[in-house]
């Protein structure tokens, strides 16, 4: 069945209140292609093709599980379905890098607010509370998830190899790790314009959550 004739909302929810299990089957029948491009774009590309069909499938069975819990809503169970899509997308997603990364999500984020702000992590950042810098993270990761496939490339280039961006080879670090990522040798012009133009999107994002200390100058 094409994208378009996926079933609906409401079918969807008649399926589930009726028989979980057609809703399960249905989703694995309809779905399955979809849920993997979702999971790819929120896991940023990083998951390989076996990996991503385990995302797949643990998605299907943390559906099941949600569904037979006691008093569960079947209201709108697309928006459960793609919720816990998009947390396991990024749990093994932070689970991949982190084999790859020294530092924590919170450090990755925080060299960004570096990048975007010129040279060092602004007044503001530091100042943040907790649960704001939280926030801040999240809209990073939500704002990463939607950019340009190349640009999102660049940005998980950039969290990779953020420890050694002070060096003078900035953008040759980059090339080399967004090369590692698409599978092709990058040419460090195309890398550094990809990166800038995802900078500035990530820049223009987190001003319209709020987030308006993101003010520096470009580097």
């Amino acid at each position: 069945m094409p994208t378009e004739q996926l079933p609906t909302q409401e079918e969807m929810e008649y399926l589930l209140r009726d028989d979980p299990r057609d809703f399960i089957a249905a989703l694995h029948e309809y779905f399955t292609k979809v849920l993997a491009r979702y999971i790819k774009r929120w896991s940023w590309g990083v998951l390989d093709p076996h990996e991503l069909a385990d995302a797949c499938q643990e998605t299907l069975l943390g559906i099941w599980e949600r569904v037979q819990e006691p008093g569960f809503d079947p209201e709108c169970p697309l928006r459960m379905v793609y919720g816990i899509a998009r947390n396991i997308a990024v749990t093994m997603r932070r689970r991949k890098l982190g084999r790859r990364v020294r530092a924590n999500q919170e450090a990755v984020v925080n060299a960004v607010a570096a990048d975007l702000s010129g040279t060092t992590v602004g007044l503001e950042w530091r100042l943040l509370l907790p649960e704001e810098r939280r926030e801040f993270q999240q809209a990073v990761e939500e704002i990463i998830a939607c950019l340009p496939e190349r640009q999102r490339m660049a940005a998980q280039a950039f969290a990779e190899t953020y420890e050694e961006l002070r060096e003078r080879d900035k953008y040759r670090l980059l090339a080399a790790a967004m090369s590692a990522i698409s599978g092709k040798m990058e040419d460090v012009a195309t890398v550094k314009s990809a990166w800038r133009f995802a900078r500035e999107t990530i820049q223009e994002k987190l001003a319209q959550r709020g987030f308006g200390f993101m003010k520096g100058k470009d580097r």
